[in-house]
């Protein structure tokens, strides 16, 4: 064998060994969080789709701006277009992310029940939608499919600040603690 062909052997092997080097990492940093988002939210999350933000508010009536978690009823408030924000596709990576999560750590029960959510993502594309609920501080995700009527939550403490500070830089959700800094 000459020793060009044994350098193109040589750099084949070596590429086929770094692509499934890559492929594993990738498998080890998400596999927990795409189990738990599934594969049809995993993939509105990571691919291009419409995304839009909006504030939930308790709901004692219902209108067009009412939306339902379970049984608990929100109005829909300032509702934004955010597929084209800065930043977005390093958000949704952060989603995808496993290292973002405490998968350990219970998600309260009034959480699981629909009570306590505060703000809300949906991707949206190919006649799918994917719903992601944040409560209040951002420390806890939940996980809706509104056709099972089904609510999944997890901890997000791990990036709970980076969330708030950016959602307050592309101005989509303004929490009442960042809010109330300001004014004072």
């Amino acid at each position: 064998m000459q020793s060009g062909s044994k350098l193109v052997l040589g750099i084949f092997g070596l590429a086929l060994l770094a692509g499934v080097l890559s492929w594993w990492y990738r498998y080890e940093t998400a596999h927990r969080s795409t189990t738990f988002w599934g594969p049809n939210f995993a993939e509105l999350i990571a691919r291009p789709s419409d995304v839009t933000g909006f504030e939930l508010s308790d709901s004692t009536e219902e209108s067009e701006e009412t939306y339902s978690v379970l049984s608990k009823d929100y109005e829909r408030l300032d509702i934004k277009d955010l597929t084209k924000a800065p930043g977005m596709v390093h958000l949704r990576n952060s989603i995808l992310s496993d290292r973002n999560y405490r998968w350990e750590e219970p998600v309260s029960e009034s959480l699981q029940k629909g009570e306590g959510w505060r703000y809300c993502l949906q991707f949206a594309g190919d006649g799918r939608t994917a719903t992601l609920l944040f409560n209040e501080d951002f420390s806890m995700l939940g996980r809706l499919n509104q056709r099972s009527d089904n609510l999944r939550g997890v901890d997000c403490q791990p990036m709970a600040e980076t969330l708030r500070e950016y959602f307050a830089s592309i101005k989509a959700f303004q929490p009442e603690s960042n809010a109330s800094k300001a004014a004072d």
